[in-house]
């Protein structure tokens, strides 16, 4: 799954050049956007974001389009799942490790299996992923989750913000929201006395 997302980037970038990119990056950030980052901090979510989400018509469905080969049928699959997601806040509920995770999309209040989880560690009840699930031939799987796991004390504040009437793009305040955590948790971790 992952390699979709590096060829569609990749057609992204040989068919727009940067200007695309740049665009939505003003979107992604609003008014004052920070100067244009490679930081894995900010691609994690905002390249898919991008990809698959942003725009009337997304990147993805255009590289689907013209990607109609027989080989390309489980790509174009992917893309399409991963184009009607949005990122979500996930609670994870229960782990069955190396099988599936039970997650509750906290904007949704859906709970389904998901296969596999993000990341070499192993997650546990009560932590909370960002990240979109996609189904694939009545599969679902994580796509494109955030680097970090959320401890389960910001649930309260996940979910308020997710009650708040908004004009904003739901997706996009929730990815605000992801990255006004991640700050709070960088900053404790900075915190911390080493020993």
């Amino acid at each position: 799954m992952g390699s979709i997302t590096g060829r569609v980037l990749s057609f992204s970038r040989k068919r727009y050049g940067p200007r695309r990119e740049r665009e939505a990056w003003v979107d992604f950030f609003g008014s004052v956007p920070p100067p244009y980052s490679e930081s894995s901090l900010f691609k994690d979510v905002f390249i898919p974001w991008y990809l698959y989400s942003w725009s009337p018509k997304p990147v993805a469905m255009m590289y689907s389009e013209r990607n109609r080969t027989s080989q390309e049928a489980i790509a174009r699959a992917l893309v399409e799942a991963a184009s009607a997601a949005r990122y979500s806040f996930h609670l994870v509920q229960e782990v069955r490790p190396g099988q599936a995770v039970l997650l509750k999309d906290e904007a949704r209040g859906t709970l389904a299996w998901v296969l596999g989880q993000p990341g070499p560690r192993r997650l546990v009840p009560g932590e909370i992923i960002f990240s979109k699930v996609i189904e694939v031939f009545g599969l679902r799987f994580m796509f494109e989750s955030g680097s970090t796991v959320i401890p389960e004390n910001y649930l309260e504040e996940i979910r308020g913000e997710g009650r708040s009437p908004d004009s904003e793009d739901p997706e996009l305040q929730r990815i605000r929201l992801y990255y006004k955590i991640l700050g709070q948790i960088l900053t404790q971790k900075e915190a911390l006395p080493f020993k």
